[in-house]
């Protein structure tokens, strides 16, 4: 994960997940393996932003192609 990535809905920056990843890393391992285990995932993680910016350079905004679609995930699913 880039560390400085802007985060999703749940709010939770990368850099926050890279800094504590050694308190929770055992938390985390019980939660994916009930996840991956079971077949079940929890439907906030399914949540997404986009983000329309756009794209530099072009000679005019008129058209959708001008546009760049930009989705963030939730942090918690990237590292699933």
């Amino acid at each position: 994960l880039s560390p400085y990535k802007a985060p999703g809905p749940d709010g939770i920056p990368n850099i926050i997940l890279q800094k504590s990843a050694t308190h929770i890393i055992e938390y985390l391992f019980h939660i994916y393996t009930a996840i991956l285990s079971n077949g079940w995932y929890y439907n906030g993680w399914k949540e997404f932003t986009t983000v329309v910016i756009k794209k530099p350079g072009k000679p005019s905004y008129q058209t959708p192609k001008a546009y760049r679609p930009i989705v963030l995930l939730c942090t918690m699913s990237k590292v699933l």
